[in-house]
């Protein structure tokens, strides 16, 4: 829960767990570090093993859990630093890569969106109905019915044979055939 009166449960001071990586082996604690004015501390002769530390963060809202594990090796007898982690670049993070992506394809789409409407708006600018065309009234449909004099096709062509002359037929009269 944030609670404004105490700072929100941020970190105020922190401790470092730490301990070989040996069975039963327990582990000691550093001093209370405030975590405002340093984000690290040191920790004095360690064996050159293995080893375990966990990070427990207080203010004055109570004490945090205790941190996931994280395994260190000491090199030679020397100082362990515990604290903050240098980690990878915030251009390499998922989140941010993830962050980028979306961000360009909204801006993909709101491009889209702006070039589409703008085409609209030319083509309907091209097509602007002038007063005189409003004006014009739609015609009445005509009424297309047979008329009693006409005739169908069959007749004429039939009447069309009838006036045909044909020049073999003054040689040869109405039934001959030639071959």
């Amino acid at each position: 829960m944030y609670n404004f009166g105490v700072g929100g449960g941020w970190t105020h001071e922190f401790k470092v767990l730490y301990r070989k990586k040996v069975e039963g082996e327990e582990f000691q604690e550093t001093d209370w570090v405030d975590h405002f004015r340093v984000q690290w501390t040191e920790i004095n002769d360690l064996e050159p093993e293995l080893y375990e530390f966990k990070t427990i963060g207080k203010n004055a809202v109570g004490t945090s859990p205790e941190s996931d594990v994280t395994e260190a090796i000491s090199a030679e007898k020397s100082a362990a630093v515990s604290g903050k982690r240098d980690s990878s670049q915030m251009y390499e993070s998922d989140w941010f890569i993830t962050l980028i992506i979306l961000s360009a394809g909204v801006l993909l789409l709101l491009l889209i969106v702006v070039v589409v409407r703008r085409c609209r708006r030319r083509r309907s600018s091209n097509f602007k109905v002038s007063e005189h065309e409003k004006e014009i009234e739609i015609p009445t449909p005509i009424d297309f019915k047979p008329r009693e004099d006409w005739k169908t096709r069959l007749e004429r062509l039939e009447e069309v044979d009838r006036e045909s002359h044909d020049s073999l037929d003054e040689y040869g009269g109405e039934g001959a055939y030639f071959h």
